[in-house]
């Protein structure tokens, strides 16, 4: 019960975070609108990245280092409907993102929140399960990152 009020919690959060969506005023604000995302996802990116190399048998596993990072990834992972709520799509800015980000926003949405919900188990998980577990939970919570990058970020 508790974990459902807290997961309609959060939906309600970052639905009605990027429900305020605006269109930037201006190539200026369109500029800093994607430099505030790309950092957000640069730092994604880091955090991801020791995790992946955990799944793939190149980094040794270590549960310290999967609380950390999944933990810094739960955090950024809140901010990601903040950091895309201004919609860039009709200036010229240096973007990997996919103009359906604003287009398609309630999917847009159920992605962020697939990604703080998976990232939350793993943290939850990384000190207490075992190492198959955890890797099992990190494998998911990939899995909900490659599902956005397929819908919206550029190849």
């Amino acid at each position: 019960m508790k974990r459902t009020v807290i997961s309609l919690a959060l939906a309600g959060l970052v639905a009605s975070t990027f429900a305020i969506a605006q269109p930037a005023a201006n190539e200026k604000h369109a500029g800093w609108a994607t430099k505030v995302r790309k950092a957000n996802f640069t730092l994604l990116g880091h955090n991801m990245g020791p995790l992946g190399g955990m799944l793939k048998g190149k980094v040794p596993f270590n549960a310290e280092v999967v609380k950390e990072k999944s933990t810094n990834i739960n955090q950024l992972a809140k901010m990601i409907a903040d950091t895309s709520k201004v919609d860039t799509s009709k200036f010229n800015v240096d973007t990997e993102a996919l103009p359906a980000i604003w287009k398609d926003k309630d999917d847009y949405a159920e992605k962020i929140k697939a990604l703080v919900l998976a990232s939350e188990r793993v943290s939850k998980i990384a000190l207490t399960g075992s190492e198959a577990d955890v890797k099992k939970a990190l494998g998911k919570m990939g899995k909900t990152c490659g599902s956005c990058h397929d819908s919206y970020k550029k190849d």
